[in-house]
C-alpha cells in the first residue's frame, strides 16, 4: 500500500476505527530510512492528548484525512448510507408484513427518497391495515436483526 506524503507540522483527522469521533493529529517527523532493502518513510505524530508519546502514524487503525471537508463528506455518505438501509428495511417490513407496496426511489443512485404517498395516507394506510388483521401475530425483524413478535389490535 503507497503511503501519502505529508508535511511537518500538518495536521490531519482520524476517524477510529473502534470509536465514532474524529481525532486531529499533528505530524510531528518525517524519518527516512535507506537500505538495502529500499527506502522506508515513516511519519511520527502527535495526538491532542499530549500526556502520550508521539507514535509512527502507521500504527493507527482507522482512516486518515486531509482535511475537514473530506472527513465531513465520508460522516455523510456513511450516514445516508445507513439511513438508506433503515428506509430499505422499512419497506421491505411493509411489504412483507402488510403486503403493501411501498415506492421508493432507488435508494442506491442518487441517494434520495422521493414517493408519492403522504403522513396522512401512512397513518390512514397503517390504521386499515391493523383493523384488518386485528388479534394477528406477526414476527418481525428489528434495525439488530433481532426477532420481534408483535400483536396486532385494533
Amino acid at each position: 500500500m503507497e503511503q501519502k506524503a505529508y508535511h511537518v507540522g500538518q495536521v490531519l483527522y482520524v476517524i477510529p476505527s473502534k470509536a465514532a469521533k474524529v481525532v486531529p493529529i499533528c505530524i510531528l517527523e518525517k524519518r527516512i530510512t535507506e537500505s538495502i532493502k529500499g527506502t522506508q518513510v515513516e511519519f511520527i505524530f502527535q495526538s491532542p492528548n499530549i500526556s502520550k508519546p508521539p507514535a509512527s502514524l502507521s500504527k493507527i487503525s482507522g482512516k486518515i484525512y486531509d482535511s475537514l471537508e473530506d472527513v465531513r463528506k465520508e460522516l455523510i455518505s456513511n450516514a445516508t448510507g445507513a439511513i438508506n438501509d433503515l428506509i430499505k428495511n422499512a419497506g421491505q417490513t411493509a411489504k412483507n408484513v402488510f403486503k403493501k407496496e411501498v415506492k421508493i426511489a432507488d435508494l442506491d443512485e442518487d441517494d434520495s427518497l422521493t414517493s408519492d404517498w403522504h403522513h396522512d395516507d401512512v397513518l390512514q394506510e397503517s390504521a386499515q391495515s391493523k383493523n384488518n388483521n386485528a388479534g394477528q401475530h406477526i414476527e418481525v425483524r428489528d434495525v439488530n436483526g433481532q426477532m420481534k413478535n408483535v400483536i396486532l389490535t385494533t
